[in-house]
């Protein structure tokens, strides 16, 4: 657990939660602002994963971003994913003086 604090949610929380669809996205190695990695890991520890890698287009014409995508499908829910995508990330010209962007995911 990076940020999760506290109880399990009560019973009736917890339902109307895993009805909604979520969708996280990060840099793999941003931990700047805390890393939704581990909490959702941690909220969907019961339940099988599946996992995809995907190339999506880039910012700048040509490029690309490698993103690995982790699904969890709550029972009776919704599905939640995490979407993270390799970084430094290389597809904005504007951050090559910087080593490329390992901070803001623009989707």
């Amino acid at each position: 657990r990076d940020s999760w604090r506290g109880r399990w949610p009560e019973a009736g929380v917890w339902e109307r939660l895993t009805s909604l669809p979520m969708r996280a996205y990060q840099i793999d190695i941003d931990h700047r602002a805390g890393h939704p990695g581990r909490d959702v890991e941690w909220l969907c520890r019961d339940l099988p994963s599946e996992t995809r890698s995907s190339m999506l287009p880039g910012i700048d014409t040509g490029t690309e971003c490698e993103v690995r995508v982790r699904s969890w499908q709550h029972e009776g829910g919704a599905q939640w994913e995490l979407w993270e995508a390799r970084g430094p990330l290389q597809d904005d010209a504007s951050w090559k003086d910087w080593g490329g962007d390992s901070h803001c995911l623009w989707n």
